[in-house]
């Protein structure tokens, strides 16, 4: 599994190349609308991180999974998310 920071460091490469281009074509728009993505798109990827994270401790047995939703399908499914909506307002 590819690191936080490499995977955030990633996007930010993508977008500084992009941002470089319309800077060289002194495109303003073009470098605000960049800037807005990049923000944008770097929360999504915290957020997916955060669930990956969180995913991760459920199978590895630090986040424990009431009996119910052991069985599997759906509705083992749906016990995680809420179990993560759990978490999430703690923090």
């Amino acid at each position: 599994m590819r690191k936080r920071s490499q995977i955030l460091d990633d996007l930010e490469g993508l977008y500084r190349e992009a941002f470089q281009r319309a800077r060289d074509r002194d495109d303003q728009e073009a470098m605000d609308r960049l800037d807005f993505e990049f923000r944008r798109e770097q929360l999504y990827l915290e957020i997916l991180l955060d669930v990956r994270r969180i995913m991760a401790g459920v199978e590895s047995g630090l986040v424990e999974v009431p009996e119910e939703a052991k069985g599997g399908g759906a509705e083992a499914l749906l016990e995680r998310a809420a179990q993560i909506r759990r978490l999430t307002r703690l923090r």
